[in-house]
């Protein structure tokens, strides 16, 4: 087979269920690739002992369960689960740096992402499937170990899809955007609150002319609108709530 004329992504290798594509078990063994055959993969050959280590890895399968304060690890491998137990995060992060390299589905969820990037980082593969397709396999009442076994016979499925997950840097991004949506969402609530409040004491802003923060401005500097201390003090306080806020929508 000649790698150069060949386009190894139609190639899968299909190992308890789960389709491999060559392109990931070469991609894991890039860092052990010695010298070939012109005839083997282009220009690389992959060694026997590395074969076998990621053959490995597809043969375990760990499904795991994240609660709000443990975390179920289900241990498959030969057709059996090997363990079902329960971890504190701290346990469970030492069980992957710690733990030979397995095949790790976790159910999507807040946290899914955090930990599926932790679990490459320690040498697994790791994946992420739906809730909602665990939920349809799950037997028997919904327990922290039920789910961790449902998530392991949910990875063996045929044709199961997961989920793609994200960076760290795509979490970040989206956690900016979704500050900036509700900054924008507290500021379109503070204009009308500051504007209805004003209006029940008949003092009238224009959103024009330099903009709200301006126009209240204007009400606190006027000593003829009758105005307590206390009232010009709340007053003040939310025109400066507001003007943080349209700041931060600005930067």
């Amino acid at each position: 087979m000649d790698g150069n004329n060949t386009n190894t992504n139609k190639y899968v290798i299909i190992i308890n269920g789960l389709n491999i594509p060559i392109t990931s078990l070469l991609s894991i063994l890039i860092d052990n690739w010695t010298p070939p055959h012109p005839k083997m993969w282009g220009n690389i050959k992959v060694t026997h002992k590395y074969i076998k280590r990621v053959l490995n890895m597809y043969r375990t399968r760990v499904g795991v369960d994240l609660a709000k304060k443990v975390i179920q690890v289900c241990t498959y491998r030969n057709k059996k689960v090997q363990s079902n137990i329960e971890m504190t995060p701290d346990e469970f992060l030492c069980w992957l740096i710690k733990s030979k390299p397995a095949t790790v589905i976790f159910e999507a969820c807040s946290t899914s992402n955090y930990w599926k990037q932790k679990a490459i980082e320690a040498g697994h593969d790791a994946r992420l499937i739906s809730a909602k397709l665990v939920a349809t396999v799950r037997q028997n009442q919904k327990t922290d170990k039920n789910d961790a076994l449902a998530i392991v016979q949910t990875a063996s499925l045929p044709d199961v899809t997961f989920i793609g997950g994200k960076t760290v840097e795509q979490q970040q991004l989206q956690s900016i955007k979704r500050l900036r949506e509700l900054a924008v969402k507290q500021q379109g609530a503070s204009q009308k609150q500051l504007v209805s409040l004003l209006l029940e004491l008949n003092i009238r802003i224009s959103n024009r002319k330099g903009g709200i923060i301006s126009a209240i401005e204007g009400v606190l500097e006027a000593p003829e609108n009758g105005l307590s201390a206390e009232c010009r003090a709340a007053i003040h306080t939310a025109k400066e709530q507001l003007s943080v806020l349209t700041k931060s929508i600005h930067r």
